[in-house]
């Protein structure tokens, strides 16, 4: 009798136990399930809209409020009905910085991308591009005339003054800081007073940049991480050792601050976490 009452106990326990095993597999999966149709459709397709006010020493008073919309790493993202080029539009944009890797190093995207993502794209002083380490699978010079049909202005080591009553602005971008070849000094050349706003692909090209005396860097290349784990080494990392706090937001060096975007798109892994794509919109203000 003792035996048969064990047997019962014993069994009834081991029905719990497989049950609470089967239950938590079961909702660990429907959750990993969730987290990955998550990460791999709904985040991808979740752009934000990032404000970042940034006071410049010497900026004239006349580009106060001056907005800057940057966009980065699109990764021939497709945006269906031109959505990329309202949103942007829609912000009412002094200048359009695009900071490379708009194409992706893959034929499937091809040199057409670049009319259906960006064509009709609009801001009051121009739109203005740098080369990323993704972009040249087709030969610079051929996707630079492409963009220039489209009205955007490609940099390479060159600068592009903005004037206002009361005062310049200067933009200048780099070859991409990673594969390309990259001419500070070049950049430079005939620059005058005011405020200089440097583009760039990366953000390894800091140090260089605040040498230089730089006052505000745009860059992407990050994509924010791309996939962020709590407490957990990032699963994607893009730049060289030495720059990898550099993910997204403001950051400063020196006298020259760096805006890094999270960006638009994605490589490697077609998944994003934790690290939405992103429209910079960057207000200038005097300091």
């Amino acid at each position: 009798m003792m035996n048969m009452r064990y047997f019962i106990k014993a069994a009834l326990i081991l029905r719990k136990t497989v049950w609470f095993i089967v239950r938590s597999l079961l909702t660990t999966a429907v959750v990993m399930g969730l987290i990955f149709t998550y990460a791999y459709k709904l985040e991808p397709a979740w752009t934000e809209v990032r404000e970042q006010k940034v006071y410049l020493e010497g900026l004239p008073e006349a580009f106060e409020g001056f907005r800057i919309v940057q966009i980065s790493d699109l990764h021939g993202r497709h945006f269906p009905d031109k959505k990329l080029v309202r949103q942007v539009n829609r912000l009412e944009p002094d200048i359009i910085a695009i900071t490379g890797d708009v194409l992706d190093d893959d034929p499937e995207v091809p040199l057409e991308y670049l009319e259906s993502a960006l064509g009709g794209i609009s801001a009051r002083y121009g739109s203005f591009f740098v080369f990323g380490n993704n972009d040249s699978y087709p030969g610079k010079e051929l996707v630079s005339r492409r963009l220039e049909e489209l009205g955007i202005k490609v940099l390479i080591n060159g600068n592009r003054p903005i004037s206002l009553e009361g005062g310049n602005l200067w933009l200048a971008g780099v070859d991409d800081p990673r594969d390309g070849k990259p001419f500070l000094s070049r950049a430079l050349e005939g620059v005058g007073e005011g405020p200089v706003i440097l583009l760039a692909h990366s953000p390894e090209i800091i140090d260089s940049a605040a040498d230089a005396g730089f006052d505000l860097v745009l860059v992407g290349h990050t994509h924010g991480g791309q996939i962020l784990l709590p407490k957990v080494p990032r699963v994607i990392t893009f730049v060289r050792k030495g720059y990898e706090r550099y993910v997204s937001g403001l950051y400063t060096v020196g006298n020259t601050q760096m805006y890094v975007t999270r960006g638009l798109g994605m490589t490697k892994i077609p998944m994003r976490f934790w690290a939405r794509p992103e429209i910079s919109v960057i207000t200038l203000y005097p300091k």
